[in-house]
C-alpha cells in the first residue's frame, strides 16, 4: 500500500501481509487513520502510530443470506465526523427482504459498528409525484450500488443505478435522480469521492 502524506509531501510504501488485507476497495480517511471494509471487518490503519492496525467487528455487515441470487454492495464514508458503512442487499429478481442498512462507529474502544437504520426497498419511492408508484424494488434489476454519504446530512445517501446517480433520504424513503451519469457507457465508473469544504466566508467569533 502506498500512502501519501501532505504534511511531509512524501509517499511511503507499506507492506501489509495476510488475507485480512486482500481487499482495499473504498479506502476512507478519517480521524488521521485509513479505513476500508475487507468483506468481514472494517480495517483501521494508523500511519502516524507505527502502522498500528485494528479490526472493527463487521459481522453484522456480512451478507446474512448465503444465496448466489442475492446481490450486495457496501461502502464506507464519513458524515458529521462519524465513520459509517452502508450496505444494499437485494435479490437479482427482487425479493421481500431487499433493504438498505446503515451502521455507525461510536468509538474505537468498543470496535463495533452499530446499526442505526434499515429501510426496505419497498419503502423507498420516487420523490416526483408522477413517479410515486416506482420503488427501489422495481429498480433492483439494474444492480443499484452503495456510493457515498452526504458529509453533513445523516439522512441522505447517494446510490448509483446505471446510468444515474440517485440521492435518497433514508428517513422519508424518498429518492430523486441527480442527473444522468457523466461516465456514459462506463457502467463500473461510478465511484464518488465526497469533498467537504469549510463554510465561506470564515465565521468571525463574537466579541467577549
Amino acid at each position: 500500500m502506498d500512502v501519501y502524506c501532505s504534511e511531509t509531501g512524501k509517499w511511503n510504501e507499506v507492506i501489509l501481509s495476510g488475507r485480512q488485507y486482500d481487499s482495499f476497495l473504498n479506502v476512507v480517511s478519517h480521524d488521521g487513520k485509513l479505513h476500508w471494509y475487507n468483506g468481514s471487518d472494517v480495517v483501521t490503519y494508523d500511519p502516524f502510530d507505527g502502522g498500528q492496525t485494528i479490526f472493527i467487528d463487521g459481522s453484522e455487515i456480512v451478507l446474512s443470506r448465503s444465496d448466489p441470487w442475492i446481490n450486495r454492495s457496501e461502502c464506507l464514508g464519513v458524515c458529521r465526523g462519524f465513520l459509517r458503512c452502508m450496505r444494499l442487499e437485494y435479490a437479482v429478481v427482487g425479493g421481500d427482504d431487499d433493504n438498505l442498512s446503515v451502521w455507525e462507529l461510536k468509538d474505537y474502544e468498543s470496535r463495533r459498528m452499530i446499526l442505526t437504520l434499515k429501510i426496505s426497498f419497498d419503502n423507498m419511492i420516487f420523490k416526483d409525484p408522477d413517479l410515486r408508484h416506482v420503488s427501489m424494488s422495481s429498480m433492483s434489476m439494474f444492480a443499484p450500488e452503495a456510493t457515498a454519504f452526504h458529509p453533513n446530512n445523516k439522512d441522505v445517501v447517494c446510490l448509483f443505478v446505471f446510468p444515474h446517480f440517485i440521492l435518497c433520504n433514508i428517513q422519508s424513503g424518498e429518492f430523486e435522480i441527480i442527473n444522468p451519469s457523466l461516465y456514459g457507457k462506463e457502467q463500473y465508473a461510478y465511484k464518488v469521492l465526497p469533498i467537504a469544504l469549510p463554510w465561506w466566508p470564515t465565521p468571525v467569533s463574537t466579541i467577549p
